[in-house]
């Protein structure tokens, strides 16, 4: 994870390249079990590239991994 924050705090760095570091970041909290620090990260995600699909797709796994149906039946629909 060291190496995904050095982009994420990169300045030089493209916001399309910080978004998809975020996103690879949310996923490895996700899995961790730490799911309210991933929905804190994709947010910064979606930031930085509002129509990342894959972002949005982490924005989906961590609702279901929260138990929030509700929110997660909009993302899956906004997927489609």
């Amino acid at each position: 994870t060291s190496e995904l924050t050095a982009v994420i705090d990169d300045r030089e760095v493209a916001r399309g390249e910080k978004a998809h570091a975020l996103v690879h970041l949310a996923a490895i909290q996700r899995i961790q079990g730490d799911a309210d620090k991933a929905s804190q990260t994709i947010e910064k995600a979606l930031e930085f590239s509002a129509d990342s699909t894959p972002a949005r797709l982490q924005q989906l796994l961590i609702s279901i991994d929260k138990g929030v149906g509700s929110a997660a039946r909009m993302q899956l629909d906004a997927l489609k």
